[in-house]
């Protein structure tokens, strides 16, 4: 965990991550109470916001409770969604205007297959995230590069599904090069130690890998240091935003989608007339070839002005207060026991071990 945001670790509702339909009455009464303790307030202004789709029945259930609004704004990377009743409650949410994502296909992805959505009628709402950079000195991070040949950075969490694959593709990208020093940089952690090892694991002589932990903020002139980042959603944002040159995996099969700003501007979900190029083939082309890369230029984003688009979108939502009728999200009975069988046998086995 980061350290700054430690003190609002208390108010984590750790329930929200399963579908209500699996937890006790009792369990479920209690994380909407202490989400209802937590917000303080009530009414038509008060506008619930869930990113994820786990938690979008418990924003649902809240926004009642409190006779409030729920916004959907989905951050995630990969927005596949092979569930008919959950496209047809985001359909619902859709054409009451209160579902929004951050990039300008994902609503097209999520309802794949239940509803045609036009491109430009996607909603997109920008989530803010390259303000995480800033030019601050730190003698325990700037400890951690070394002398190489050649650096390379990626920013965000070690546990997305990209990142040992990446690292696995680099390691043995120096190995083919193995008349140069290559260090990467990840900046970020995982909760999982277990990643951190396997990660850890494809060092070589000629090619460190360091780890900065989770971090907040970047600093700038680390970024800067790097020669190429190495990353996917709001993490290649903020690497290229702050002047690095960054090539794009794709979410859905961690392939590269190109470099940004030079021959896409996708972050997520490559288009699909762009040819796929290898990580090898890419970096060859930044770090080897004749043509020199000229880093982008340092971009300041304009946070304020993403809020006013938050808030006009806001304006537009329905102004009758309705909600769904979130048991319809629910697993099947016969899951639903399933689920408690699984959950006693666990319990046993703790008292038996």
């Amino acid at each position: 965990m980061v350290k700054e945001l430690a003190p609002y670790a208390k108010d984590i509702v750790p329930t929200i991550v399963k579908n209500p339909g699996i937890c006790s009455n009792r369990e479920r009464e209690e994380a909407l109470r202490r989400m209802i303790e937590l917000v303080g307030t009530s009414g038509e202004n008060v506008v619930i916001e869930t990113n994820f789709m786990a938690a979008t029945p418990w924003g649902e259930m809240l926004a009642e409770r409190l006779h409030a609004r729920h916004l959907i704004l989905l951050i995630q990377e990969d927005y596949r969604l092979n569930a008919p009743k959950y496209q047809r409650f985001f359909a619902w949410k859709y054409d009451r205007g209160e579902l929004a994502a951050n990039t300008s296909t994902a609503i097209l992805q999520l309802l794949e297959g239940y509803r045609n959505i036009p491109k430009d009628k996607s909603p997109l709402l920008e989530a803010c995230c390259s303000n995480v950079v800033e030019e601050y000195k730190s003698p325990e991070i700037d400890s951690l590069i070394e002398e190489a040949d050649y650096h390379i950075g990626s920013i965000g969490r070690l546990n997305k599904p990209f990142v040992y694959p990446m690292v696995s593709q680099l390691s043995a990208f120096a190995r083919f090069h193995p008349d140069k020093r290559f260090q990467l940089i990840l900046f970020g952690g995982s909760p999982d130690k277990l990643d951190i090892r396997n990660i850890l694991s494809l060092t070589l002589d000629n090619f460190h890998i360091a780890i900065t932990g989770p971090i907040f903020p970047v600093p700038l002139h680390l970024i800067q240091k790097m020669d190429v980042f190495i990353a996917s959603a709001g993490g290649a944002r903020t690497s290229y935003e702050a002047g690095g040159i960054t090539i794009t995996i794709d979410a859905n099969d961690y392939e590269p989608i190109g470099i940004m700003g030079v021959d896409t501007k996708m972050t997520i979900k490559r288009d699909e007339k762009i040819k796929i190029l290898s990580l090898k083939e890419l970096l060859t082309k930044i770090l080897f070839s004749d043509k020199k890369f000229t880093k982008p230029p340092i971009v300041l984003e304009d946070i304020e002005r993403e809020f006013v688009k938050h808030l006009d979108y806001l304006k537009g939502m329905n102004k009758r207060l309705l909600y769904y009728n979130t048991r319809k999200l629910w697993p099947s009975f016969i899951t639903r026991i399933l689920y408690k069988i699984k959950n006693l046998n666990n319990i046993l086995l703790k008292i038996v071990l």
